[in-house]
């Protein structure tokens, strides 16, 4: 992984946390603060057609969980209470002004749901992207969700194959679509190194151990209970996925997420499928803008 990282050093810093050095990444230096949680085995280049432009109006942050991207992986079984502490941590490791907005994707907005519900005062806005909400798992019931399961792990198993064979070295920019086709927006100059750092060692084993421990976590985790002003924009895909069953239920925890708070605003991604920050950009961008504005801390 030395190696690796030599090829491709990290565009931001290391900070200890615990037992281990996470990846942190800045771009901006002055308005509010906009930090970025990407989705299940994402990390901070999930944001790369998006963190520059914020950057103009704001101090944005992305990061790499730990496993992920330039992160050091953690002693710590992947459960959402640890990534959520461990997020808690860099964020006062790194001094980043509060309260600041928390743009998440997918599995990530499960963890900016909790560390909002933990930490209600630093938290002024949130913007999540296509969220894997855990309405979606408990409505697909108990045989279906298994099935969803082990077809996402095959998934990452695969890439990970790949890269063991050094495929991915070659072929990244063809193989890289088995991520979603909102990663044919990526340019092209940055694939192989998305793909490789992606599908760094361990990444995909700590990819299918977040979902496992966030599946595991529902019956213990208590419903999300967002303060009921906190600004709210929803974004959700608009290019429907193959099974229709599958589709409606995750549109319809599109739709409950939006009940949360009372200043909250659906915006659906007519050209995008799960990545809407990689195919429509803009779309996440004005939805950091417009959340800034409603919770007045622009500067």
């Amino acid at each position: 992984m030395a190696n690796l990282f030599e090829r491709y050093p990290p565009p931001g810093q290391q900070i200890q946390v615990n037992h281990h050095r996470m990846h942190i990444h800045r771009l901006g230096d002055h308005g509010p603060a906009v930090l970025f949680e990407s989705g299940q085995a994402g990390f901070s280049l999930d944001w790369m057609r998006v963190q520059p432009e914020v950057s103009r109006f704001a101090q944005t942050w992305t990061y790499d969980r730990a496993g992920l991207g330039w992160s050091e992986a953690s002693p710590f079984p992947r459960k959402p209470q640890q990534v959520v502490a461990e997020f808690h941590a860099i964020v006062e490791a790194a001094v980043i002004t509060k309260p600041f907005v928390i743009v998440a994707h997918s599995l990530g907005v499960r963890y900016a749901c909790l560390y909002t519900c933990q930490y209600p005062a630093n938290v002024a806005g949130l913007v999540l992207v296509d969220g894997y909400y855990e309405a979606f798992d408990r409505g697909l019931g108990q045989e279906r969700l298994q099935r969803f399961l082990r077809g996402r792990a095959t998934q990452y198993r695969l890439m990970d194959t790949f890269a063991r064979l050094g495929l991915l070295n070659i072929f990244s920019s063809q193989m890289i679509e088995l991520l979603g086709p909102d990663f044919r927006n990526m340019p092209l100059q940055e694939r192989k190194r998305y793909a490789l750092m992606a599908t760094r060692p361990n990444a995909m084993a700590t990819a299918i151990d977040e979902q496992a421990q966030a599946v595991a976590a529902l019956a213990n985790n208590p419903p999300i209970e967002l303060p009921h002003d906190v600004p709210l924009r929803i974004l959700m895909h608009g290019v429907p996925w193959p099974s229709p069953e599958d589709e409606r239920l995750w549109q319809e925890t599109q739709r409950q997420a939006a009940t949360w708070s009372t200043h909250s605003k659906i915006i659906q991604g007519e050209k995008s499928g799960h990545t809407i920050m990689l195919s429509q950009p803009d779309l996440v961008i004005d939805a950091i803008r417009d959340v800034i504005g409603v919770a007045g801390i622009a500067s």
